[in-house]
């Protein structure tokens, strides 16, 4: 598309947008704390955690989270004034885990199939607290959790451009335990309730673009059905997904999707930001939550592991 402005094309289509960074795996020494306080891998001090349902605005897009027994949930991600799909009830909208999670030896909790919604410890990981910050260009907000039976510390970033309506998402393990850890997936972003949970088919379009050598971007449009993720009546455990395997992150696809709500008139699109193996799916959860999972490298897709030492 030669001749267009990418600011100006971000902030006139009025399409929602989300941010995917690989996820970073990172390891340094845990920081000693005075009695009461909680002292993250950054050497910040947080005050007790607060388990109630908030929301964070970004320009254009307002984050909503819940909790369920002391862990944090995602909601929904939505441009300002616009009501979450039909069917979902509220005020308590159906949330899914706000970091996936998989480590080497732990049994998923949920009937996921090829899916990334059930990994442990990101199903347990208790909310710790989190902390926002102006920046250069706008603010950063980190969410902090925990996992005490493998002693992981997880931090969740967003970060904000300006006034465009486009959130940076990435996430970062340390290990603050004794032993190595082995990290199979970790996802850069989830998003949820992208429709009802009973007319995503009606209500969701699938944009991806084909990728090779001499024949780039060539961008397809299908419903959920005609990429693999089809309404069973209950839930599937199988996503329609799309990724990309070794140093060639546009191989195959571009790095990219959309996923276009034509009911509520919202699209969610994101670009992976790695230069190699990267994964992407759309399916719904057991409580038929439909989810997108945003990732960088796993073990499943690109016998992508990390040995994450104390």
């Amino acid at each position: 598309m030669p001749g267009i402005d990418r600011r100006a094309f971000l902030l006139g289509t009025g399409m929602l947008t989300a941010g995917a960074l690989t996820s970073k795996l990172r390891a340094y020494a845990s920081k000693s704390a005075a009695a009461g306080q909680v002292v993250n891998g950054d050497n910040v001090v947080l005050s007790p955690p607060v388990y109630e349902p908030f929301e964070w605005a970004a320009p254009g897009l307002v984050f909503s989270f819940e909790f369920f027994d002391k862990r944090i949930r995602s909601r929904t991600l939505l441009p300002p004034g616009v009501a979450p799909p039909k069917d979902i009830p509220l005020p308590t909208a159906i949330s899914g885990i706000e970091t996936s999670l998989h480590c080497t030896g732990e049994d998923p909790n949920d009937h996921h199939g090829l899916k990334f919604t059930g990994g442990s410890p990101g199903a347990r990981l208790v909310y710790v607290g989190r902390r926002e910050v102006s920046t250069a260009t706008g603010k950063r907000l980190r969410i902090y959790q925990s996992d005490p039976v493998l002693g992981l510390e997880v931090e969740s970033i967003y970060e904000t451009f300006a006034n465009l309506p486009v959130v940076r998402r990435s996430a970062q393990v340390t290990n603050v335990g004794r032993q190595n850890v082995g990290i199979e997936y970790l996802s850069s972003a989830m998003l949820y309730n992208l429709a009802s949970p009973r007319r995503f088919e009606q209500e969701l379009l699938i944009h991806y673009a084909r990728n090779t050598w001499q024949a780039e971007a060539q961008w397809q449009t299908v419903k959920p059905s005609q990429a693999g993720f089809i309404d069973n009546g209950n839930f599937t455990v199988s996503p329609a997904s799309f990724d990309s395997i070794g140093t060639w992150s546009t191989q195959r696809y571009l790095p990219m999707g959309l996923v276009e709500n034509r009911e509520l008139g919202v699209t969610w699109f994101w670009q992976i930001e790695h230069n190699g193996t990267w994964h992407w799916e759309l399916a719904n959860t057991g409580d038929k939550a439909v989810y997108a999972y945003i990732g960088g490298p796993d073990e499943l897709h690109g016998q992508a592991w990390k040995s994450l030492k104390p």
